[in-house]
């Protein structure tokens, strides 16, 4: 008997087939003899044999030596089953399953033990475990895995690592409703114990496994409000969103077009079945094999930017399993186009990558503002500002953009520094004066009197200059600022720039006097405000030094503007008379006057900031004015004192989507400041972290798709400096290149690790994986269940 075990098998189970009448006894005997070995050889058995085996363990349990051997076996076979073209796999699985759950009808305890085994089967290496396993979770009593989800996402004796694979692994398998209940517990119990990086790691390598899910009808309940409450939680950067957006939009489109269909043939309601598992009289359930089979079909044809087909039928194995109930997708439908509307709210400023879905939502009614700023506020996570500063390479950035330019990685509402600090980078005699300074210094400057803001505006420009890194993450420039703008709120990009201005002039100044004067040299100018009495024609004039020029819309703003009639309001002589007149001090009286402004130093780049956020009493807000304003390439300024009118080209606009001061967003578009001007100048869009390219016409037509995206600043240089063609050549301090290039390595050698792990995860998922016994003697009766690290429950912690 023990040298042919599998004979020994066969004869064993054609016995018990003929239903002979042979009592337990008189076959257990044989049946010991060969367990033992074959359970250890199980992989390498056909599946019509291990189902034979299985069968005859179900029938003599006394066999296998103790519950928590029965356990490991049965855990350990699942994890191997293989179902792909394995017609024999949902028997297999069910009886496999079966094993296990006859442990947990002995003693409840049994549950904890199947649990702690669980988890010593996942390798990190290795990611090949069979979906089969997830029957585990899809058996387990429902009604105790919020009670099960909290310890094992509170227990900091568990590695990240270790949950973050399980975790992964669970979103990767097809979601049952209950499997579900899992993925949603342990997300709240990773939030209550402020473990936001499993979440993260978890969402960003998983939500497009999810999003795929979504395009199997049987999946797609379980999988959806899974990925709402993932998508709706991570609200600090639309990396996620974005990734799945293709996919959501084709499912939405495919299921919107399947419902219009129903309703032009006049399809009734039906009700619809639970073909998503297998499910015995005894009640062990398993995901069926066609199931499988569809999703690893999707899986394999999913690639970015390539949305995979949507099933809209239920994977019926035949004609009984009953009509089809389309309300409840119908709901999922209408879920789906809120969860889109919401985040396109939320995450805006993309105008180019939500332009097919909006009209794909046509049919859908968008929720109201207050309605989606309520839902964000109910349903955040993880908005704190320095949680994404530490997790910015969980969201996979790669290397610097095809264009040559790097981002800023958005660090929590701090679009409104990036996008003002980019036209600034762009700004070319900017970047090279703060680049310039300190070329000498061997190292870092650490003297008390640098300032730390001039310091760490150098290093985030030297970065973007040299940084191999798609995206700077400007944590410690952040860090410098004041309070208020550390804050992780929402700001005002032009109040934030004026405050930046300031602050590294005066910083300048304090080094050296000559320095002061280089940043009003490049961004400052001066009006001339002026008032002449009517009665004797004396003109009183006071001059202001300005960085911007801040242009208020008129009185009826809610047609259509352009720059030059903008500037012209703003420039335009006031009348002083009746109770608004002006006291002449030659007169001694009150006199009719006329107020002019006009532009006596022209500055070499010029900021004008559309005055768009006006307090309004009702609500106590900031509301933003919508009207869309016009704006040329290259203007001539005619509001001067003098006869010289300057030209000026533009190089950067900073935009604003939203609706008021304290919700939107601001991305940029921008190029070099000492660029020649010509019709067909390249730009770039710069939204944090990603940089692509743009036209002049793509972003000036941009309110009559995106009413609530709008220009805000308009940064413009004089056309005598920008003839002159680039001038983009940047010396950045030794001591700096040196920290970059040190970057730089570390960033070569975390992509060369990344692609040798990729590389090896594909050769090794190309094999077939056989359980390995060579660690473990049968004959030396030792438990093969009791392995080391584990989900650490104990019996007194679970409570029935």
């Amino acid at each position: 008997m023990d040298e042919n075990p599998f004979a020994t098998l066969k004869f064993i189970a054609t016995v018990i087939s003929h239903k002979k009448d042979i009592s337990p006894p008189s076959v257990e005997q044989d049946f010991k003899t060969v367990s033992r070995n074959l359970m250890y050889h199980f992989s390498t058995i056909d599946t019509q044999l291990q189902i034979l085996y299985l069968e005859l363990l179900l029938k003599f349990p006394q066999i296998l030596p103790a519950d928590q051997t029965r356990i490991h076996i049965g855990l350990t076979w699942l994890s191997r089953l293989s179902y792909h073209n394995n017609i024999h796999y949902d028997v297999a699985a069910t009886k496999m399953m079966e094993l296990i759950i006859n442990t947990w009808k002995i003693q409840n305890e049994n549950l904890i033990k199947t649990l702690n085994e669980f988890s010593t089967l996942f390798d990190t290496e290795k990611e090949d475990v069979s979906p089969a396993l997830g029957n585990v979770l899809h058996n387990f009593p429902e009604g105790l895995i919020p009670a099960t989800t909290r310890p094992i996402a509170s227990n900091l004796t568990l590695e990240d690592s270790k949950l973050t694979y399980i975790f992964k692994s669970l979103f990767n398998w097809p979601l049952t409703n209950v499997t579900a209940q899992w993925a949603l517990g342990l997300l709240e119990g990773f939030k209550q114990a402020k473990r936001f990086n499993i979440i993260v790691r978890v969402a960003s390598t998983s939500s497009a496994n999810l999003s795929i899910q979504l395009c199997v009808r049987e999946l797609r309940k379980p999988a959806f409000e899974v990925l709402e409450v993932l998508l709706y939680g991570l609200q600090s950067s639309p990396f996620i969103f974005h990734k799945i957006l293709p996919q959501l939009q084709s499912v939405i489109q495919t299921l919107q077009q399947k419902k219009e269909e129903r309703h032009k043939s006049g399809q009734p309601q039906q009700q619809e079945p639970e073909p998503v598992q297998n499910q015995k009289p005894d009640g062990c359930h398993i995901v069926a094999r066609n199931v499988l089979e569809v999703l690893k079909e999707c899986y394999d044809s999913y690639s970015v930017g390539n949305p995979v087909r949507v099933h809209t039928d239920f994977l019926r194995t035949n004609e009984s399993d009953g009509p089809l109930n389309v309300e409840e997708e119908d709901q999922i439908l209408e879920r789906m186009a809120n969860l889109a509307y919401t985040l396109m709210f939320h995450f805006s400023g993309y105008p180019e990558l939500y332009s097919p879905l909006l009209a794909i939502l046509k049919p859908f009614t968008s929720p109201s503002e207050s309605s989606m700023k309520l839902t964000l506020l109910a349903r955040s996570n993880t908005s704190q500002l320095d949680y994404f500063g530490e997790l910015s390479e969980a969201f996979e950035l790669q290397g610097r953009s095809r264009y040559g330019k790097a981002g800023l990685v958005n660090l929590g509402n701090t679009c409104y520094i990036n996008s003002f600090v980019q036209s600034l980078f762009l700004t070319d005699s900017f970047r090279n004066l703060i680049l310039g300074l300190g070329q000498a210094q061997a190292q870092a400057p650490v003297s008390p009197s640098v300032p730390r803001v001039l310091v760490q505006i150098q290093r985030m420009f030297g970065f973007l200059t040299l940084s191999l890194r798609q995206a700077y993450p400007p944590k410690e420039f952040i860090s410098v600022l004041p309070e208020w703008y550390r804050s992780g709120r929402q700001q005002d990009s032009s109040e934030f720039g004026k405050y930046l201005l300031d602050e590294l002039e005066t910083n300048l100044g304090s080094l050296h006097s000559t320095l002061k004067l280089k940043i009003h040299e490049i961004f400052g100018g001066s009006l001339v405000n002026s008032i002449t009495c009517e009665k004797c024609h004396t003109t009183s004039s006071r001059n202001e030094n300005i960085v911007d020029l801040s242009l208020a819309f008129p009185v009826d703003s809610s047609e259509k503007q352009d720059l030059m009639s903008m500037m012209s309001y703003f420039f335009a002589d006031e009348k002083l008379e009746e109770s608004n007149k002006y006291f002449c001090d030659v007169c001694n009286s009150h006199e009719n006057a006329i107020k002019r402004v006009r532009l006596e130093q022209h500055p070499a780049h010029l900021v004008v900031n559309f005055k768009r956020f006006s307090f309004d009493i009702a609500t106590r807000t900031r509301k933003k004015i919508l009207t869309e304003v016009e704006f040329p390439r290259t203007f001539t300024f005619q509001q001067t004192n003098g006869e010289e009118k300057p030209r000026y080209g533009l190089y950067a606009v900073v935009m604003h989507s939203g609706t008021s001061a304290e919700h939107g967003h601001y991305y940029t578009y921008a190029r070099h400041s000492s660029s020649t001007i010509n019709d067909e100048d390249t730009w770039l869009r710069f939204n944090d972290s990603y940089v692509d390219t743009a036209k002049f016409e793509s972003f000036t037509n941009i309110s009559k798709a995106f009413k609530n995206d709008s220009a805000y600043l308009l940064f413009y240089s004089l056309i005598s400096q920008s003839s002159q063609g680039p001038q983009t050549d940047t010396v950045v301090p030794g001591w700096l290149e040196r920290e970059i290039l040190l970057d730089n390595d570390r960033f070569l050698k975390e992509q060369t690790e990344k692609q040798r792990r990729r590389t090896e995860t594909a050769e090794y998922s190309s094999r077939k994986r056989f359980y390995d016994d060579s660690n473990h003697d049968p004959s030396s009766g030792s438990d093969p269940g009791s392995c080391g690290d584990s989900f650490g429950f104990g019996g007194p912690r679970f409570i029935c």
